[in-house]
């Protein structure tokens, strides 16, 4: 599920978008993974566990981030490492260990917007000579050529 289906949901439902700004602790019981469906991400025993948080509407686990959403709004989560090889293994085994999760706070460096501004500054700097891109490191300085040498 691509992140222009939750981007569909937030408008049509008229939602408002958050990044998390605190970790979200989950426990994940037998029950939830019994319960759930490899390869759905609205069935995924994390989405089944996150629907217990006082709030949460429903649930939607994608790669890396687990949207939450409640009754006005879309919250993004960050999944740890550990989360998203439980949920690999669930995937294609239908197993996984139950117990006690975090789910992250987003890290900005990993927002696209954040991105973007980054590579628009660097972007300008290279053009400015005041850093090297990294195709021409080694190469002559600004303004010189290899038919210009010494």
């Amino acid at each position: 599920m691509p992140i222009s289906y939750i981007n569909k949901i937030v408008a049509k439902k008229d939602l408002d978008f958050f990044d998390a700004t605190k970790p979200l602790p989950l426990k994940i019981t037998l029950k939830d993974i019994k319960a759930g469906e490899p390869g759905n991400s609205k069935k995924c025993p994390f989405a089944i566990a996150a629907k217990r948080v006082p709030g949460v509407c429903a649930a939607y686990v994608l790669r890396t981030k687990i949207f939450l959403q409640y009754r006005d709004r879309m919250v993004r989560y960050q999944l740890p490492m550990n989360v998203r090889k439980q949920i690999a293994l669930y995937d294609s085994t239908r197993k996984m260990n139950p117990g006690d999760y975090q789910l992250k706070e987003v890290d900005l460096s990993n927002v696209p917007s954040v991105q973007r501004k980054g590579y628009k500054k660097r972007k300008k700097m290279r053009e400015e000579g005041k850093i090297h891109s990294p195709k021409t490191r080694g190469a002559w300085p600004k303004g010189r050529t290899l038919a210009e040498p010494k």
